[in-house]
C-alpha cells in the first residue's frame, strides 16, 4: 500500500496520519478509499483558492504547454516574471519597490537575513519567542527560541529572542550592532498570537532608532488570510519596512515564494548576492500571477 511503501522507503520527521490522499476539490479532499474530508489546513495554508481551482488548473496547463523553465534561468528575462512583478506591485505595501522570486518561505527568509547582514555590515538579529521562519540552518536560528536553536549545533551567534508583541523587551536588547529584527504580524506556529495593532509601528520606530533592518514575515499571513491582503495593513499607521517575505498563498498551492525590498536596500544589493536555479521560473510566475489576479478581482481579502 501507499502507506507501507512510504514507511519502508521514505524518511519522515513527524508522526503521520494513516491516510493517503488522492485528489481534492474546493475545501474537500479524498483518500484512497474514496472517503471525503474537509481540509481545515488549506494544505498548510497554501491553497488560498481551494483545491483544484479551475483558474489554477488552467494556468498550470497553459504555461506548462509553453515553457516551464527558462534556458539560462535567471540570466534571461521572462514575460511571465515581468507580468507578475507588475501584478504584485499593485498590492505590495508602499515603499517596497523591488521583488525577487524564489521557491519557499524558508528560502525567502534565509535570503532576507543574509542580505540584511550584508547591507548593514552587522550580524545581530532579534526574533521573537515562538516564531517560525523556516527549516534552513539560518532560519532555524531565528525560530521558536534557544530551546529550538540549541538542537542544531553550532548555534549561530548574535541571535536574541523577545516575547512576541513586547515592545519593552525588544527595546532592551536592540542596539546599534543589530542588523535586523524579523517578526510575524501574527504568529502562526507559536499559537496564533495577535499583538496590539500598534506593535509593528513600535518595532519600526525602534529599528530606525538603531539602524536595523525590519523584516516582516508574511508567509502565513499574506494573501488575504486576515481580512487584508497583508496582515501588516491592519496597523493604524502604514509600516515602512525594509524586507517583506511571502510564500504559501502566493501561488495557490504551487511551491513558490518571494521577498520584496525598499529602494534603499535594493540600491545596495549587488550582482551574485543571491540566486537559484528555479527562482522566478515561468510556471510559478504564471500561476502566481493568476492567483493574485483572482484574489484582487474577486476582493477575497474583504469577502470573508
Amino acid at each position: 500500500s501507499t502507506i507501507d511503501i512510504e514507511n519502508t522507503l521514505g524518511i519522515t520527521f513527524c508522526e503521520r496520519l494513516p491516510l493517503a490522499f488522492t485528489h481534492g476539490m474546493g475545501t474537500q479532499v479524498w483518500d484512497e478509499a474514496g472517503k471525503a474530508y474537509l481540509d481545515f489546513t488549506s494544505g498548510w495554508g497554501v491553497t488560498c483558492l481551494g483545491h483544484s481551482h479551475p483558474a489554477v488548473v488552467a494556468a498550470i496547463a497553459a504555461q506548462a504547454a509553453r515553457l516551464m523553465q527558462s534556458p539560462n534561468a535567471g540570466f534571461s528575462y521572462s514575460p511571465e516574471r515581468a507580468a507578475l512583478l507588475q501584478q504584485l506591485q499593485a498590492v505590495l505595501p508602499k515603499g517596497l519597490t523591488n521583488t525577487y522570486f524564489c521557491n519557499s518561505g524558508a528560502e525567502a527568509n534565509n535570503a532576507a537575513l543574509k542580505l540584511a547582514r550584508k547591507v548593514t555590515g552587522k550580524h545581530k538579529v532579534v526574533s521573537t519567542q515562538g516564531s517560525f521562519h523556516g527549516r534552513s540552518f539560518n532560519t532555524l536560528s531565528v525560530s521558536r527560541g534557544t530551546d529550538n536553536t540549541s538542537r542544531y549545533l553550532p548555534q549561530l551567534a548574535d541571535i536574541s529572542f523577545v516575547p512576541h508583541g513586547d515592545t519593552a523587551a525588544l527595546a532592551a536588547v536592540l542596539d546599534h550592532g543589530t542588523a535586523a529584527v524579523i517578526v510575524e504580524p501574527v504568529q502562526g506556529e507559536g499559537g496564533v498570537r495577535i499583538p496590539s495593532l500598534e506593535w509593528l509601528s513600535e518595532v519600526e520606530a525602534l529599528c530606525r532608532q538603531h539602524g536595523a533592518m525590519l523584516i516582516v514575515d508574511e508567509i502565513q499571513t499574506g494573501f488575504c488570510r486576515t481580512g487584508k491582503f497583508f496582515a501588516l495593513e491592519h496597523s493604524p499607521t502604514p509600516i515602512q519596512l525594509d524586507f517583506m517575505t511571502m510564500a504559501k498563498g502566493i501561488a495557490g498551492g504551487f511551491p513558490f515564494a518571494a521577498f520584496a525590498v525598499n529602494e534603499a536596500v535594493n540600491a545596495r544589493i549587488q550582482k551574485d548576492d543571491h540566486g537559484g536555479t528555479f527562482c522566478g521560473n515561468p510556471l510559478g510566475c504564471a500561476l502566481s500571477n493568476t492567483v493574485i489576479g483572482y484574489l484582487r478581482e474577486h476582493d477575497i481579502a474583504s469577502s470573508g
